[in-house]
């Protein structure tokens, strides 16, 4: 039997340097095809209200007190439910779905090469942009199960400015399902958003979905 933990879920990239634990990234998670919470995008953004919660930050810093991490990077998965953070996962990696390179994109720290000066018993660099932007990914899927992939491209004409980067993630021949059937594996495509707001962001990454062809044979 495991607990329901109901609320949106976000994580949380750290770095952990002799028992002190330095959150670098707070990327909050899209979902879609419920009730399977597929992971379809994130959304860094340097203002986030999130970093100014106590709580969240504690219940962080406990986490790894518990586990007696002491020196590395993690990525540290919690859902925002009702009675407060729950810590659902922490990784002993950075974060997947290209979070450290939104992170970095939006002016933040360089995971990777914190990460790497841990690795090297060195205190790790934590700079950061004095002027940052919202970064966001969106993910894209086949129309239906079991597409045999014959093209995938995006008009260039109605993309946005703030689509910096696309491009697909199948190749054609490759036979790609949506949710429930086919998980990360059924990705086909990407959009990068960078903006001022998360909402801007999000209404660059709605334009990219619809902008977007895959031809199945």
């Amino acid at each position: 039997m495991e607990e329901y933990a109901d609320g949106p879920e976000i994580s949380v990239d750290s770095v952990v340097y002799r028992g002190e634990v330095i959150p670098l990234c707070i990327a909050r998670k899209e979902v879609g095809f419920a009730p399977y919470f597929e992971e379809t995008g994130h959304v860094v953004d340097p203002a986030d209200p999130l970093w100014q919660d106590a709580t969240l930050g504690e219940a962080v810093e406990r986490t790894h007190a518990a586990l007696g991490f002491s020196d590395g990077v993690t990525h540290t998965e919690v859902k925002l439910t009702r009675q407060g953070p729950k810590v659902i996962e922490v990784n002993a990696r950075i974060g997947g779905g290209l979070i450290p390179y939104l992170n970095l994109l939006g002016g933040g720290a360089d995971l990777g090469l914190a990460a790497a000066a841990v690795a090297c018993g060195h205190r790790p660099p934590v700079e950061v942009e004095p002027r940052r932007q919202v970064a966001a990914i969106r993910f894209y899927y086949p129309p239906h199960d079991d597409s045999r992939i014959a093209e995938i491209a995006f008009d260039r004409a109605p993309l946005p400015a703030a689509i910096v980067r696309h491009g697909p993630l199948a190749q054609p021949g490759e036979v790609k399902s949506p949710p429930p059937q086919g998980l990360m594996d059924g990705r086909v495509a990407y959009a990068i958003a960078l903006g001022a707001t998360a909402d801007e962001c999000r209404a660059a990454l709605d334009a990219a979905s619809r902008a977007l062809r895959v031809d199945t044979s």
